[in-house]
This record gives C-alpha cells, sequence and structure tokens, in this order.
C-alpha cells in the first residue's frame, strides 16, 4: 500500500523559451548563435550581449543586439559571428542587458520584475569553413503578482499482506479449532500482516476493528485485542444464534529485520444462512493520536466484507487475497475524514481506543462528546480516557449527578493546578470583596446574598458528587462579635437548600471566644478556611454586633471549591 508523505514543492511562475531555427550560414568559420524566444507575456523585446573568446582568452568580438532587429520581436536572437579557427576552443556568453514590455517598445521593464540569469557561456570547437550552431535555451523567471498555493506532496510505503482462508489448499473447508463436541469444526482464519516502512528506527503499529460475522439479523463479535490464544467465551458476543463455538488469536513480530507486525484470527464456524465476515485494519510507522488516522492524510485501509455462505447455508468463501476482487480490498481514506480504529497494537502491545480532552462549544468534554461528573474526573479519567488535549484551568463541561438523570449538563470553572488540581470552582459576586456589617444589636440587621455562578440545584450536586469543600472566610472586627457570650446568634449562614445554620453550633465550635470572640477595642481577624464541613458554601450571611460608635465588622467570602 502506497501512502502520501511530505515532498514540498514551490511554486513559482516561469516563462519558458523554446528553440529558434538559426540564420543562414554564411562563409568562413562562424558560429551561428541562436537564442529562443522568451514567449513572454507582454514582452515585446530583449537585449542581449554577444560576446565570443577564442582558445587564448582573447575577444573575437563582442556586440549588443536586440530581439527587434536580431529576432522575433518577443526576446529571441539569431546572429551568425565569426569565431576564430586558428585557437579554436571557443567561449560564446550572452547575457541579457534589457527586457521591454508590450506598451511601449521602448520602455524597459524594471530590473526587479524579474530574475536576470546572467551570463551564459557555452564552449565549442571553431572549425574553418564551416558554421556551428550555437543554441541558448533560456528561461526567464518574472515575478507574478499573484497569490500561492503551498503544495506538499507525502508518501510513504506501507506494505501489507490481508487474506481471508475458509477451505485449504485442495479445497476442503478448514478445520482448525476444536469444537465442543469433540474433533475439529469449521474454520475461518483472516491473515493480516504489515510493515509500516523501511528502516532500523521504524516501528510498526497495527491496528483493527472487532471481527464481526453477520448471518441475517443475527451478529457474533470477536475482540481482536483478547487472547492470545483462545479467547474467552466473553470475547465472543452474540445476539442469539450461536455462529461461533469459539476463536483464537495470534499476533507477534517476525524477526526479518523490518519491524514485520502479524495480527491473526481463527473463529470456529457453526454456519448459517447468508452470513458475510466483515472488520478493517491498516499499519503506521508510529502510533495514530486516538487511533486515528491523519484527517489531512489519505491513508490505506484493509477492509474485509467477505460473503462466507449463501441463503442456504451453503458454505461459499474459499481463499481470499487482498485485492483480488473477491471482498478483501484496499481502500483510501477521503482528505478531511480521519478513520478510526478500535484497537491498535504495537511496541507496547495492544491498546484499545482512548479519548482526550476537546473544546465542544463554551466547555471541554472527552473527545468523543463524554461529559465527566467532576473537574476531578476529568484530570483522573477512567479507562478509555487520557487528560491529554485541551487540557488546563478553564471552563468543562460537567454532569454530577450522571448522563439522562436529574440534571442537564453545565459548564463550570476547573482549577486543574492548585493543590493537585481537580476542583469545580463555584464564585459568587462578592469575592474579593470586603462586605460591610452595619447592623446593630439584633441578629437579622444585616442581610447580604451571595450569588453563585451555578444555581443552587447545581451546587447541590456538585455537593453530592465531591468529597473534599472548601471556601475562605475572613472577619475584620473591633468590639464586635462572631458568637455571642450570651447565647444569642449574631452570625447565621445559609445553604443552598435554603435552610440556615448557627454559627455557634456548626462553623465556630471554639470554646476560648479568640480573635473577634473577644468584644474589645482592639482591630482583629479572624480568618479561615473552611474544609470538609456541610455548612459550605455559604449562601448568604446576616451580622450584628457592629452598631455603636466603636464597633466594626466586614466580611470576606471566599469562592467554593469542590472535588
Amino acid at each position: 500500500m502506497n501512502v502520501a508523505r511530505s515532498l514540498a514543492l514551490g511554486l513559482t511562475l516561469f516563462a519558458t523559451a523554446c528553440a529558434d531555427t538559426p540564420s543562414a550560414p554564411a562563409d568562413g568559420a562562424n558560429v551561428a548563435i541562436t537564442i529562443a524566444p522568451l514567449d513572454l507575456p507582454g514582452v515585446t523585446n530583449a537585449d542581449w550581449r554577444l560576446t565570443v573568446t577564442n582558445g587564448a582568452s582573447e575577444v573575437v568580438w563582442t556586440r549588443d543586439v536586440s530581439a527587434d532587429a536580431y529576432g522575433d520581436g518577443a526576446g529571441s536572437v539569431s546572429y551568425v559571428g565569426t569565431c576564430d579557427a586558428d585557437a579554436p576552443t571557443t567561449t560564446v556568453t550572452v547575457e541579457l542587458l534589457a527586457l521591454y514590455d508590450a506598451a511601449s517598445g521602448a520602455t524597459p521593464i524594471p530590473a526587479g520584475d524579474y530574475a536576470n540569469p546572467g551570463p551564459l557561456s557555452r564552449q565549442v570547437t571553431c572549425v574553418a569553413d564551416t558554421d556551428v550552431p550555437v543554441d541558448f535555451d533560456v528561461t526567464v523567471a518574472r515575478r507574478a503578482l499573484q497569490g500561492f498555493f503551498d503544495v506538499a506532496v507525502s508518501f510513504e510505503d506501507v506494505f501489507c499482506s490481508a487474506k481471508l482462508d475458509c477451505v485449504d489448499d485442495v479445497g476442503d473447508p478448514l478445520q482448525l479449532l476444536h469444537a465442543p463436541g469433540g474433533g475439529r469444526g469449521d474454520t475461518i482464519v483472516l491473515g493480516f500482516a504489515c510493515t509500516g516502512g523501511l528502516g532500523a528506527s521504524v516501528e510498526t503499529t497495527l491496528y483493527l476493528d472487532d471481527v464481526i460475522v453477520t448471518c441475517g439479523v443475527d451478529t457474533a463479535t470477536v475482540d481482536p485485542s483478547a487472547g492470545p490464544g483462545n479467547v474467552a467465551p466473553a470475547d465472543i458476543i452474540e445476539s442469539s444464534a450461536d455462529l461461533l463455538f469459539g476463536a483464537a488469536v495470534y499476533r507477534g513480530d517476525e524477526q526479518l529485520g523490518v519491524h514485520k507486525r502479524y495480527w491473526n484470527l481463527a473463529l470456529g464456524f457453526n454456519g448459517g444462512n447468508g452470513c458475510t465476515l466483515t472488520t478493517r485494519g491498516t499499519a503506521y510507522d508510529g502510533a495514530f493520536a486516538g487511533l486515528t488516522t491523519n484527517p489531512d492524510t489519505v491513508w490505506p485501509v484493509i477492509d474485509w466484507d467477505v460473503p462466507l455462505t449463501d441463503g442456504t447455508g451453503a458454505l461459499t468463501c474459499t481463499t481470499h487475497e487482498v485485492d483480488d476482487g473477491t471482498g478483501v480490498a484496499t481502500v483510501y481514506t477521503s482528505l478531511g475524514t480521519g478513520e478510526t480504529f478500535t484497537y491498535g497494537y504495537g511496541p507496547s502491545g495492544v491498546f484499545g481506543q482512548t479519548y482526550g480532552i476537546k473544546v465542544a462549544g463554551t466547555g471541554r468534554t472527552f473527545e468523543d462528546d463524554t461529559v465527566a461528573a467532576t473537574c476531578d474526573d476529568y484530570l483522573h479519567p477512567p479507562a478509555g480516557y487520557v487528560y491529554t488535549g485541551a487540557t488546563g484551568d478553564g471552563t468543562y463541561t460537567i454532569d454530577p449527578d450522571g448522563a439522562g438523570v436529574g440534571l442537564d449538563p453545565f459548564d463550570v470553572t476547573c482549577d486543574m493546578s492548585t493543590d493537585g488540581g481537580g476542583w469545580i470552582v463555584a464564585e459568587h459576586d462578592w469575592v474579593g470583596l470586603l462586605v460591610p456589617d452595619k447592623a446593630i444589636e439584633l441578629p437579622t440587621e444585616l442581610y447580604q446574598r451571595f450569588n453563585y455562578t451555578l444555581s443552587n440545584a447545581q451546587l447541590l450536586a456538585v455537593m453530592a458528587a465531591t468529597t473534599t469543600h472548601r471556601q475562605y472566610f475572613e472577619k475584620n472586627c473591633q468590639d464586635s462579635l462572631i458568637n455571642s457570650p450570651f447565647g444569642t446568634s449574631y452570625t447565621r449562614y445559609e445553604l443552598p437548600d435554603g435552610t440556615f445554620v448557627i454559627s455557634t453550633v456548626a462553623l465556630f465550635p471554639w470554646s476560648d471566644q479568640r480573635y473577634c470572640d473577644l468584644n474589645d477595642s482592639t482591630l482583629r481577624q479572624t480568618a479561615v478556611t473552611f474544609e470538609n464541613t456541610p455548612n459550605i458554601p455559604i449562601m448568604a450571611l446576616w451580622g450584628g454586633d457592629s452598631g455603636a460608635a466603636i464597633e466594626f465588622s466586614t466580611f470576606r467570602i471566599g469562592a467554593y471549591y469542590a472535588r
């Protein structure tokens, strides 16, 4: 199989000259100098300098001529001049002096609009009484005021063998695998072997889909990543009818110095009416990202689509080689479309499909559009998914209560770097700002609600799906209590479910009345990051004991973090 790989071709517009007929010969020893016509659109004339030098490096003659006078008026020149037969090794030199445009034959084309090839020389032998033809076929590159296509053709050889056999070399059904009742049963053999390229550094990776036998509405699917050897019953998934009695997988490397890898299967076939076998495979001298061929590359794929039996159940498959027209064929991917395979087999062994992170709309999801429950589930994904691609801090789509259950997926800010990462960050409209406390000696005088970027229902779903919760709390105080020594709550915290908790009971179980519990004239601060308490995120705050002349109190509430 042949594959495109990189050979860069730069495009430049050239005007190419064509050979013209030289002038009639003159008597004596002469050189007949011919400069082919330039065939340049818009060029009406060209000036040339002709110089003839003998074998003693002496100039025999030099002359400036124009195409108008000695040619076709489009750049070509024909001129017959003498040469020195006494010093017969002769050098003829031509040099382009000027080009002229079509608008006015007397107006030179600016030298910067074309690339002058410079003096061009040919060496000939001067012969007495003979004209020696000296032809110059000159191509002049002119500036083309146009856009460009940068064309790159990629090419790589992938060498593959593929087949499907149902009969042996004498035409009898293959019987390799042991059937459950004893003895060997009819066996289908799928063969696949490739070299991703030649060279000591090449490491071939094979790609293969599930092998599927279909008989009418019934199917049997064999996982080629199972084994090696006899596969477990769980690796053969059948819809209803018992189409296969077993399967075996054989894979490995050939020790031929060309990094050839093989991946073969044997299927114990019970038979059926109108059955076919289908799968796809390919190879690469590396590893495709996400088991998907590059969409910008035309890539070869081996396609198995082989009829096994006819409508009566009679075996119709025989021996089917790649590209023999009987169901094992090389096809090519289309530009702009990558082909994704289910399994790979390379230097590190067999591997399955894995999906990284992609940007999908306003948030990020896994590449197969799966939505994780939390930010941490993107950072530490389950099998089949990897934290690669569109990673880092930012907006991700999560579904904390599960796909198809409760809330629709929604976007959150994920902090993937702080303290190990994986944090859902729910900010509110007072993050980073001080909340003034102007309350007098009543617990409900100050009331400040915090409007989060997530709804209450979304916050509750996040809380249920995570195990670690953090929120920063700060109170700056002077003669203002957090906990009342008289047993009255001056500070209460509303929760996402609409209930509230009393600070003395839930948030500040201190017994020593420190910091803002001292209620003295010193300006103090209580700052704490609540962690794993059921009383965050704080949705609203009541405050008190800050109404007198010397009493002072402000609050700062940070964003809610959950992981």
